[in-house]
């Protein structure tokens, strides 16, 4: 079964899909919810786990026009956490299922919680500390060897790289990277 509502984010449902025994949840939304349905849940289990007190778990949007109409956002994701998130040398929360129904309306994907990680704000974007984490990351993903081995150096060197790419685009299209929105909102 995948849960379409926070309620249905059961004891007995996360037995099934942790196959251990959980004796009780606590469900506590997060996220700013656009698109889907965020939610913390810590679990208390029957005796000792090697699993996480708690995940992440994201439903679909609770309104169905929403969810109808980002069926595809969902099938997409869904691809990245069982076919590819495994291949990638970045920095993901581990992926305890990920299920998705037949039309990818219904869809759920309970993450390792990477709590005190935030997530990130789209309107206000990020600083540059938080940029740079990114741009690694992205730089790990465009490794032509397809190798998680990558030296410090060489995704140094792939950061250096897409960063003047992005100054390139820049001086093409204007400043892409706004250190202080506040400030140009004001503008």
């Amino acid at each position: 079964m995948i849960p379409r509502a926070p309620q249905d984010l059961t004891p007995q449902w996360l037995s099934e899909i942790l196959g251990t025994h959980v004796t009780a949840v606590d469900v506590t939304p997060v996220g700013t919810g656009q698109t889907g349905a965020t939610y913390r849940v810590a679990a208390r289990y029957a005796g000792p786990a090697e699993l996480p007190s708690s995940f992440v778990v994201k439903l679909p949007a609770q309104d169905e026009a929403v969810r109808e109409r980002v069926a595809l956002s969902y099938r997409s994701e869904h691809a990245f956490y069982t076919e590819v998130a495994e291949t990638l040398a970045v920095p993901l929360p581990r992926c305890y299922h990920c299920e998705i129904g037949s039309a990818g309306a219904d869809f759920v994907l309970v993450l390792a919680d990477m709590a005190p990680a935030e997530q990130g704000d789209q309107i206000l974007g990020c600083g540059p500390q938080e940029a740079r984490l990114a741009v690694t990351a992205l730089a790990a993903c465009s490794s032509d060897s397809g190798s998680s081995d990558a030296t410090t150096a060489e995704l140094d060197a792939r950061v250096t790289s897409l960063e003047e790419q992005v100054r390139g685009l820049e001086s093409i299209i204007g400043r892409v990277i706004i250190a202080d929105p506040a400030a140009q909102m004001q503008q």
